[in-house]
C-alpha cells in the first residue's frame, strides 16, 4: 500500500468557515521551491520547503494560504502554511469510492463529506517491547462534528459502500493491512444519531500476498434484496463464502 505520510500527532483544525480540506499536489521543483510559512503571511517564511512534487492534505485555508502537517520520507515533520498558488487540487479523490481519502453522504443525504485516513502515532520500540507503542491510524472527517474513528495499526483503505441499510446515507468500511503477514481485516460502520455503529463486524480477508485492486476491496461487503452480506473466508481459506449479517 502507498505509505500515508501527511499528519503526525496533528489533528484537523476546521475552525474557519472558509476551510476547504482536501488533498493537493505541491507543484515544486529543485529550481522552484515551495516554502512553509509560520502564519498565513508572506513575512513569516521558514527554511522548510518542498523541492519536488508531493501531495499534502490541506486542513484549512486563510489569506490564500493552506495549513498542513506533513511528514517526509525521513519522518521529519513540517507544520505550517503553504501558498495556495503553488498547489493544485487533486479532484480524482472526490470521485473515488475506495482509497485513503474518499467522499460520501455519511451524515445526511446530498451532503458529501470527506473521510480520510492518517497516521497519528509512529511506532516506538519493537513489537515485543512492553514499553513500546505501535503505529496508530485515525479516520477523520471534513465535518468536525463527526467523531473520528481510531483504527489502530496499520495502513487502511476506506470504502464508500453506498446505502447498505436503506436509510438514505452511505456506509463506511475500513479495509486494513496487518502488522505482519497477508491477512487483512475489514469492518463496516454506519453513522447513526451522532455516533458510528458497527453494522458488519470485523472479518478477515486472506490475500496470499497477491496484489488486489479497488474493485476487489469494494465487492467484499454488499447488499442484496434480503439484507447485507459479506464474504467470509474463515472456513475455506481463500474460497469466499457469502455470509449474511445477522
Amino acid at each position: 500500500m502507498k505509505k500515508i505520510l501527511p499528519i503526525l500527532f496533528c489533528f484537523p483544525l476546521f475552525t474557519y468557515s472558509q476551510a476547504k480540506p482536501g488533498y493537493y499536489t505541491v507543484n515544486a521543483t529543485a529550481s522552484n521551491k515551495v516554502y512553509f510559512y509560520t502564519t498565513p503571511d508572506t513575512s513569516t517564511k521558514r527554511k522548510a520547503y518542498f523541492n519536488k512534487p508531493d501531495w499534502v492534505f490541506i486542513q484549512k485555508i486563510k489569506n490564500d494560504f493552506g495549513y498542513t502537517c506533513f511528514i517526509n520520507s525521513n519522518e521529519k515533520t513540517s507544520v505550517g502554511w503553504l501558498l495556495m498558488q503553488y498547489l493544485t487540487k487533486d479532484t480524482a479523490v472526490v470521485r473515488a469510492k475506495v482509497g485513503e481519502n474518499i467522499f460520501g453522504n455519511f451524515k445526511q443525504r446530498n451532503n458529501a463529506i470527506n473521510a480520510y485516513s492518517v497516521q497519528t502515532k509512529i511506532q516506538k520500540g519493537d513489537r515485543d517491547d512492553p514499553n513500546g507503542t505501535p503505529n496508530e491510524y485515525t479516520v477523520f472527517f471534513s465535518d468536525s462534528a463527526i467523531q473520528p474513528i481510531i483504527i489502530g495499526c496499520c495502513e487502511a483503505y476506506l470504502v464508500n459502500e453506498g446505502d447498505l441499510d436503506n436509510d438514505g446515507m452511505d456506509e463506511l468500511s475500513v479495509f486494513q493491512s496487518p502488522e505482519n503477514g497477508c491477512t487483512y481485516n475489514m469492518i463496516t460502520y454506519s453513522y447513526k444519531n451522532g455516533n458510528w455503529k458497527t453494522i458488519v463486524p470485523l472479518f478477515l480477508i486472506p490475500t496470499a500476498c497477491e496484489t488486489f485492486d479497488a474493485a476487489y476491496i469494494q465487492k467484499q461487503v454488499f447488499k442484496l434484496a434480503d439484507g447485507i452480506y459479506y464474504y467470509d473466508y474463515a472456513n475455506d481459506g481463500l474460497k469466499p463464502i457469502k455470509t449474511k449479517v445477522r
